[in-house]
């Protein structure tokens, strides 16, 4: 039996992670090349196995059958969106995911980029450091009214951290799961729509479509000098209409830990009004530790092991 560990990184060894293969003696194998898998990566690593740890590699129906003893895939996080689900359940294939674990990682990076957006930390900060002494004056979080695109896990969880601010909430979201939960917690549910045209400041945490969510039309439909936070997918805003808008000042910055294609080498890093992470939204040491065991945990039950 053998499995393959494709995140570039895999922090824990021990008994609770990849150590615990080696006890129900799992052939383990591991990313040699320190950066996310290609199509040809995955086929070329994991012909022979019979598992993986998934991360962000591409799991299409093309590469997938090109597996052929591939029997479970257990992803290193919330999504299943890198992994084509009908191709796998027709050849057998089961999936699993951690949605619960990586939660208050990303919902606190959420807050503390709205917070650094309002209160343009990235902006006086590098001045500073040049031995400068900008008066920069920012916002206050809780005389803004703020928009939640998505109010699952993580929508909610961001929630719940911005209410002891005393900013006003609305969501946008067509669940009637979510929507009962708003109605206790006392959020207006409105469309999207008019949620952009009065929300000053925007959070997506909202699973991707076929098409971006925000593109040139309802980025024209923001408020102007709205600010924009997306830890979900990059998938979700057109880039180039986003680079567009900020650049003709209608909106006034932006946040972003998610792109099309990563490592993000595009035109919004040379923009003084947008933050820019790496994709590290879950990235916390608790967290990750918390993803992997349960990652683990998830594919040794698939391959039959207890």
């Amino acid at each position: 039996m053998r499995v393959l560990a494709a995140p570039s990184t895999f922090l824990t060894t021990g008994p609770d992670g990849l150590g615990a293969f080696e006890w129900h003696g799992v052939d383990v194998r591991t990313n040699p090349y320190g950066r996310p898998l290609t199509a040809a990566d995955v086929v070329e690593l994991a012909a022979d196995c019979d598992g993986i740890l998934s991360g962000n590699e591409p799991l299409t129906a093309d590469v997938l059958a090109q597996l052929p003893r591939l029997r479970c895939i257990s992803r290193c996080g919330s999504g299943t969106d890198n992994v084509d689900l009908a191709a796998a359940h027709a050849r057998g294939i089961t999936v699993h995911r951690t949605p619960d674990a990586p939660v208050g990682a990303v919902a606190e990076l959420s807050v503390g980029l709205v917070l650094t957006l309002l209160r343009r930390i990235h902006e006086v900060n590098p001045a500073v450091h040049r031995r400068e002494w900008p008066r920069t004056p920012g916002r206050l979080l809780s005389e803004r009214l703020v928009g939640i695109v998505g109010l699952g896990r993580i929508g909610q969880a961001v929630a719940r951290l911005l209410a002891p601010f005393g900013c006003r909430i609305i969501a946008a979201d067509p669940s009637l799961a979510s929507a009962a939960w708003a109605e206790a917690h006392g959020i207006a549910v409105v469309p999207l729509d008019d949620l952009l045209d009065c929300a000053e400041i925007v959070l997506l945490h909202t699973p991707p479509g076929d098409r971006a969510l925000l593109g040139a039309t309802e980025l024209a439909g923001m408020g102007p000098g709205a600010l924009l936070v997306n830890t979900s997918r990059g998938s979700l805003i057109d880039e180039a209409e986003l680079h567009q808008a900020l650049v003709d000042g209608r909106l006034a910055g932006a946040a972003l830990d998610v792109f099309h294609k990563e490592p993000y080498q595009g035109p919004l890093a040379g923009l003084e009004n947008v933050v820019l992470t790496p994709h590290i939204a879950s990235y916390t040491a608790e967290t990750r530790a918390a993803i992997e065991r349960e990652a683990v945990a998830h594919l040794i039950e698939g391959l039959g092991y207890r």
